[in-house]
């Protein structure tokens, strides 16, 4: 079984290939080098991992296919350990903002009562996404009221989000919607305030405090039409976040 070194989440993971998953903070983990070898080691200056350079390709990432090299692998320590990791900077070449698609349409006022249709985001690999948030907005043709998805009647199955293949929320009305999203309101400045909603989700808050929800490489952020929703005029989410080094 191959050798792997990976990040979930927090957590820095180191798999043998023999003995259980081991694993550490990542945030109280710095990587060292010295004597041709990589350590890792906690506030207490214990030692977690020493691998030597000329080992490095025979780790492997997440995937258990992709071998490290040298380079990759104090990439990953560089990126992902101590101090290093808390002074990652989000700039132009990291960001993510980006709708939830199925193919190349953003537009999830569809039928999805026979078939669910799912709307979705995948890392491109050899990434994580730190997603940060999730941003969505919905018009019918009348007005909402608590107990409807928009304006139409209660779903019998729920608008949901699965989170790397796990369901994690589902809302069949308004009220559904706003147990979870942050400051979900009518929009003023489209002049449809009572046939509006939009609102947001911010994981950083949702999830104790952390950056944000890990979504993993080879894994994706969606949410599912399982209902007839092509009646409304507009359902539409977006995501942000941070692509960080698997």
């Amino acid at each position: 079984m191959a050798k792997r070194i990976y990040l979930d989440g927090n957590y820095l993971i180191k798999d043998d290939g023999i003995n259980s998953l081991l694993d550490y903070d990542a945030n109280d983990s710095v990587m060292s080098e010295r004597g041709g070898s990589f350590f890792v080691k906690d506030s207490s200056n214990q030692v977690h991992l020493e691998i030597a350079f000329s080992d490095s390709g025979t780790w492997f990432l997440r995937d258990g296919i992709t071998a490290y090299t040298e380079t990759t692998l104090r990439d990953f320590f560089r990126n992902n350990t101590g101090g290093e990791r808390k002074q990652f900077v989000a700039d132009e070449t990291n960001i993510v903002a980006t709708y939830l698609l199925n193919g190349t349409s953003e537009q999830q006022a569809v039928d999805g009562s026979v078939t669910p249709v799912e709307f979705s985001y995948s890392p491109p690999a050899g990434f994580n996404l730190i997603c940060s948030k999730i941003i969505f907005y919905m018009q019918g043709s009348t007005n909402f009221e608590a107990n409807k998805f928009g304006n139409l009647t209660s779903l019998t199955n729920g608008w949901t989000m699965e989170i790397n293949e796990v369901e994690t929320i589902s809302a069949k009305n308004n009220k559904d919607l706003g147990t979870f999203a942050n400051n979900m309101r009518g929009v003023e400045i489209y002049g449809k305030i009572n046939r509006t909603i939009i609102g947001s989700l911010n994981f950083n808050d949702f999830a104790d405090g952390a950056d944000g929800i890990t979504i993993r490489d080879g894994q994706s952020f969606k949410t599912i039409v399982k209902d007839d929703l092509s009646t409304l005029i507009d359902l539409e989410a977006k995501i942000m976040g941070v692509l960080k080094p698997v």
